[in-house]
């Protein structure tokens, strides 16, 4: 997995394995992940526009872009 993927996961409260634990996979599915799903995809549409409103190529939509990440997450129906 990405790391930059499993940072966000943790952020947002998985429960991740060490790859000594399970080669397999750093997530633990065992687990009930509404509320952690839920923050991860919050986590995920709030760094994606995070990063290109923080790009300086993209300067003159900068309010666009912000405007943006909240239609997106109100479409995902993820509060901020």
């Amino acid at each position: 997995m990405n790391k930059k993927f499993k940072d966000i996961a943790e952020k947002a409260g998985f429960v991740l394995f060490t790859p000594e634990e399970d080669p397999r996979t750093p997530i633990d599915w065992s687990c009930d992940y509404d509320l952690e799903l839920q923050e991860f995809a919050k986590l995920i549409i709030a760094e994606c526009f995070d990063v290109v409103h923080a790009d300086g190529r993209f300067h003159d939509c900068r309010n666009i872009i912000k405007s943006a990440k909240y239609v997106a997450l109100e479409h995902f129906g993820v509060d901020l």
